[in-house]
């Protein structure tokens, strides 16, 4: 009797069980996430997988956690080959569980210095069997001499290589006869190259069929066939697809005839940043490369400027070089001579050279920022409206540390109307008089109308300037004695006070 009644109850405690798991099921099924179809939930977790981790733990990292969630979870994120392809210091304890996951997904490898006691030698060491599924590769304070292990494999699917090493590779003094190129020269997929303090030779492949390059603090040697600032242009030209070029603290020791080769064209280029190069180098690549119409920043900073020739010159035609410039509405200009090196004679020409040479003619928005702590930084009238002289289509200029006596060049007289079109100015850190001021805004509100096309001030914005805003009767006078000739008056403070705006 005991027999069947413990028979019975096994099997109705069976039959609960089922009952309660189908139920669980079913709520399962309800629930949105479980709704989701398996290709988006794979791109969730391919996403979470590749993002920075909320924690440290090792058993918090996704690709641990995911496939403990649930039996469907597991099936999805076992069949997601992308999840299982970062490779760092937090995937470094189950990088051996992640390569074979990943399949044949090409792997995102980073490795930095600074966290753990593995050295890079240890690190990569587990991976480079898998050099053949590699997709990216960033390595931040490696010693330059550990990169050797790199030397004598392709890396046949490498897209992106972002070197900075813990000290430069090579110094202008002592650069070594030779170095080990990176992947035996064979990196064909290549397209985001980034090499900081870290040489590799110019006629290394790396450099080629690139769509963004970043080199900073490279030093390239007197070598037969390379350190020419040729060669670099060369590998320039067989780049076609480049969008970002970034180049700061370049230096290239090999000695050669200046002369300018065949036109490199760059029609895809948006981004171009030349940083503390030397003037000779700028000067060649502005005379060599043609950019894109699309071409969104471009900034330049060079060394050893004696004259503004060493940039300006005939052979460099901004117009056919850089489309994009006769089209820009706003220029800045911004000016932070080494005081050792600073004169006004070379400011000077550097406004007139700006002014003459680039095409600002259709430019409407005009910034300069001066130096306010070195005075020969700062142009004078002259050289002010030697530039100003080219800038006919002008409606707005903004003046930040800029010496007061500048807007003498603004002052309208039989023999000068310069900016025509102007009805803004915008002063910063300008120690303007109102003696000064109401007799520029005199004179730019009472011409006759003898000018075509001819604009009046009808708006001052004020920011720090001086004497101007320490005393409110003053600022009241200067606002009353403006609002008379219908001129707007904007005392900058107030306003980022009221509105929360910025001056810049």
């Amino acid at each position: 009797m005991s027999f069947i009644r413990d028979t019975a109850i096994d099997e109705l405690t069976a039959y609960i069980e089922r009952c309660l798991s189908d139920i669980q099921s079913r709520r399962n099924q309800l629930v949105f996430i479980n709704r989701i179809p398996d290709d988006i939930l794979s791109y969730i977790f391919e996403c979470a997988g590749n993002g920075r981790p909320f924690d440290d733990a090792l058993e918090k990292i996704p690709q641990l956690v995911v496939p403990l969630v649930c039996k469907r979870w597991r099936g999805v994120a076992l069949d997601t080959p992308r999840l299982w392809t970062r490779i760092d210091r937090f995937t470094e304890p189950v990088s051996r569980l992640s390569i074979l996951r990943s399949k044949q997904a090409p792997l995102n490898i980073t490795y930095i210095k600074a966290y753990g006691r593995t050295t890079f030698v240890q690190f990569i060491s587990l991976i480079t069997p898998h050099i053949e599924h590699w997709g990216s590769l960033s390595i931040l304070g490696a010693p330059s001499d550990d990169l050797a292990v790199l030397s004598s494999c392709p890396a046949l699917r490498l897209r992106l290589l972002r070197i900075a090493v813990t000290f430069p590779s090579h110094m202008a003094s002592d650069v070594p006869s030779t170095s080990p190129t990176l992947f035996a020269g064979h990196t064909p997929c290549l397209r985001d190259l980034t090499l900081e303090r870290f040489y590799q030779p110019l006629t290394s492949s790396l450099y080629t069929g690139l769509t963004a390059l970043h080199l900073s603090g490279v030093t390239y040697p007197r070598e037969p066939g390379d350190g020419s600032a040729h060669q670099f242009l060369d590998n320039l030209r067989l780049c076609p697809a480049l969008r970002t070029l970034f180049l700061a603290r370049v230096e290239f020791l090999q000695s050669e005839v200046v002369s300018f080769p065949n036109p490199i064209f760059l029609p895809h280029a948006r981004r171009v940043i030349l940083s503390h190069l030397e003037a000779s180098f700028v000067h060649l690549l502005l005379a060599s490369a043609r950019f894109s119409p699309n071409l969104v920043l471009m900034s330049m900073h060079t060394l050893d400027v004696d004259t503004p020739d060493d940039i300006f010159t005939a052979s460099v035609d901004f117009e056919t070089n850089f489309p994009r410039l006769s089209s820009t509405c706003y220029y800045t200009i911004s000016f932070g001579f080494n005081p050792a090196i600073a004169n006004r004679l070379l400011v000077e020409q550097v406004y007139h050279a700006i002014g003459h040479h680039l095409p600002l003619r259709n430019a409407k928005l005009l910034s300069i920022r001066g130096d306010q702590y070195i005075s020969r930084n700062n142009p004078n009238t002259t050289s002010f409206a030697s530039l100003l002289a080219c800038l006919p289509s002008i409606t707005t200029i903004t003046l930040i540390s800029i010496p007061a006596s500048c807007l003498d060049a603004l002052l309208i007289t039989p023999a000068s109307h310069l900016c025509p079109r102007l009805h803004t100015l915008r002063l910063k850190s300008v120690d303007v008089t109102k003696d000064t001021l109401l007799d520029l805004a005199i004179s730019r509100t009472s011409f006759d109308d003898s000018l075509e096309g001819a604009a009046r001030l009808t708006t001052v914005t004020l920011k720090r300037c001086g004497n101007l805003q320490a005393h409110n009767d003053l600022r009241a006078v200067v606002s009353e004695a403006l609002g008379r000739l219908s001129i707007e008056v904007v005392w900058e403070e107030e306003q980022l006070m009221e509105s929360g705006t910025s001056f810049e």
